[in-house]
């Protein structure tokens, strides 16, 4: 006999899907501003993700910092990591064909994980913070992954204004349309690559704080 699939569960589908889709969105997001303004693939984008969510744990366990206050401290962290990354080994894959950005973002993304896995060995950790859910007739809504719902959807907003409104979004953005332009315009597109892969490694490791109260946390999950 199959399985009778209601509306009940067509519906918690629905739910979990929106929920997770506001955080995939948000770091997608970085990967398409690093993809936008550099023409660089970043396979690395999901490493600092992982490491972004590593941060998050660390703080709670040692300090017992709320997770989501946490991304005061790992957003920044990568946003500098990003900028290092960015300044002292991808820049030199800016106008080399695609092909050169993916092998040596590969090649950072299996270094981190090495790295991690050396310093906080392969052992699966969690995030055991706000369990349980909101009962909404039939369906369950993880309070959880609703506070990293908000907080995705707060910062893809945030970051839309920053994009749309600031100087420094406006120049990333003409950037991204035209480099060369952007130069004779007065824009210092050096500076505004450091921005941008910063503020995507900054989207990633928000995600990674996010998504470390929903899921175990390991090296590879990037």
């Amino acid at each position: 006999m199959g399985v009778i699939i209601t509306p009940a569960m067509v519906g918690q589908v629905v739910i979990s899907g929106l929920l997770a889709g506001a955080l995939y969105s948000m770091v997608a997001l970085g990967l398409a501003l690093i993809f936008g303004v550099m023409r660089v693939i970043n396979v690395a984008h999901g490493t600092i993700l992982m490491l972004g969510a590593y941060t998050t744990f660390w703080w709670f366990q040692l300090l017992g910092i709320n997770p989501y206050l946490s991304l005061l401290l790992s957003m920044p962290l990568m946003f500098l990591l990003g900028v290092f990354l960015q300044r002292s080994m991808v820049h030199r894959v800016v106008d080399a064909p695609e092909l050169s950005s993916l092998l040596l973002t590969f090649g950072i993304s299996i270094a981190l994980v090495n790295v991690t896995q050396y310093a906080f060995s392969s052992d699966v950790r969690s995030v055991e913070f706000l369990t349980g859910s909101f009962l909404v007739g039939p369906l369950a809504l993880s309070k959880s992954r609703l506070i990293s719902f908000a907080f995705a959807v707060g910062l893809t907003l945030f970051a839309f204004w920053f994009l749309q409104k600031t100087k420094l979004g406006k120049a990333i953005r003409a950037t991204s349309q035209s480099r060369e332009v952007a130069m004779v315009c007065g824009v210092n597109v050096q500076r505004i690559h450091l921005y941008a892969f910063g503020m995507a490694s900054a989207l990633a490791a928000a995600g990674g704080s996010l998504v470390a109260v929903i899921v175990a946390i390991q090296p590879e999950m990037g």
